[in-house]
């Protein structure tokens, strides 16, 4: 099998920083135990679990249509190969001006009226970091920089071994409750945050979060979040003013410091296996 340390392609979110310790985690499933990846995201925590425990069934919830993409990259590696050649040596990370802009939006353009673009994958090389676009009318409203790869992305063998559905977070829940040793992961997006990178631009806030932490009540489960999310006080408040249990109360909390000149929080993650 082949080991990816990160997603393949570009992915807001993913749980790259987690690796280890999934790994380490992974260790203390059952034998033959139903993993279900129920948001899916780049699919690296899927991954990582069915490398770690090859025993087990991982089931990856296509939540966010990254399988498209992963298919698609062909064309992707393409269009970056025509975007390195009108580039040629502009200076990495610098503004792209005009007449590299029109040139490169033209091209983009064209491809567009051809063949599926991955607008995530080529808007994060040619957009400032954390910038992305889901459309062409998006990406030529953004100011371009040259974040282009130097190397083409390669997929092979990434979801090998895993299984593979898309269906809605709750209905797959659902179908899985009854199911003995399951264990769900749970990878929602941050309450109130910044959800620009994912397929869909779709409000998030406290009743979604609040039914995704319901439904990790009596369940084994692997739950990622932030202290930027809020959910962790909504969920103390919560419980200590009403009839609500707190999953998070039997859980193992774990914790990853994010540091860096625009960003400054605490990536968490809760354990109950």
């Amino acid at each position: 099998m082949v080991k990816y340390n990160q997603a393949p392609l570009p992915f807001q979110g993913q749980k790259r920083r987690w690796i280890k310790q999934l790994q380490q985690v992974a260790k203390n499933l059952k034998t033959g135990a139903v993993v279900i990846d129920v948001f899916g995201g780049s699919g690296i925590v899927s991954h990582t679990i069915k490398q770690a425990r090859p025993d087990c069934r991982v089931i990856w919830n296509d939540y966010d249509r990254y399988r498209d993409r992963l298919e698609n990259i062909d064309n992707t590696n393409a269009i970056l190969e025509g975007l390195r050649r009108i580039i040629g040596d502009y200076p990495d990370g610098e503004r792209i001006v005009e007449p590299l802009r029109s040139k490169i939006l033209g091209m983009l353009q064209d491809w567009s009226k051809s063949v599926p673009v991955d607008w995530l994958t080529i808007s994060n090389s040619i957009c400032f970091t954390m910038k992305y676009a889901h459309s062409y009318e998006e990406l030529e409203k953004m100011t371009l920089y040259n974040n282009i790869t130097k190397k083409n992305y390669v997929v092979n063998g990434y979801l090998e071994g895993v299984e593979v559905v898309r269906m809605d977070w709750k209905e797959i829940v659902e179908q899985y409750r009854d199911v003995e040793d399951v264990v769900l992961i749970m990878d929602p997006p941050y309450m109130l945050t910044d959800v620009s990178g994912y397929s869909k631009e779709t409000y998030w806030g406290i009743p979604e979060c609040l039914d995704v932490a319901a439904s990790c009540c009596d369940k084994n489960f692997i739950y990622f979040t932030s202290d930027r999310s809020g959910i962790e006080k909504v969920l103390d408040w919560v419980s200590c003013h009403g009839d609500i249990n707190n999953p998070f109360m039997q859980a193992d909390r774990y914790v990853i410091q994010v540091r860096g000149k625009a960003v400054n929080y605490n990536d968490v993650m809760y354990v109950n296996i």
